[in-house]
């Protein structure tokens, strides 16, 4: 399985990240969140790394909002 590389962008109207772009080249992937997302807060973007299936992006997506649920919340930092 190859490195597959995926712009996460955070939605502020349904509290959630999602999967907006993917390459297998990371500057691919950087260069999408620079002239496409140039309006969107940097902390607003991830850029994740998975195995170049859709279960790994979907289950790196999932635990990108868990994280971000719980960081919300104050029951982790």
């Amino acid at each position: 399985m190859k490195k597959y590389f995926t712009l996460a962008i955070f939605d502020t109207e349904t509290k959630k990240y999602h999967a907006e772009f993917g390459d297998y080249e990371r500057q691919t992937v950087r260069d999408e969140a620079e002239f496409t997302y140039y309006y969107t807060p940097k902390k607003h973007m991830k850029i994740i790394t998975t195995g170049d299936n859709q279960q790994s992006i979907n289950q790196a997506i999932w635990a990108l909002n868990i994280d971000h649920t719980l960081k919300s919340k104050g029951l982790i930092k």
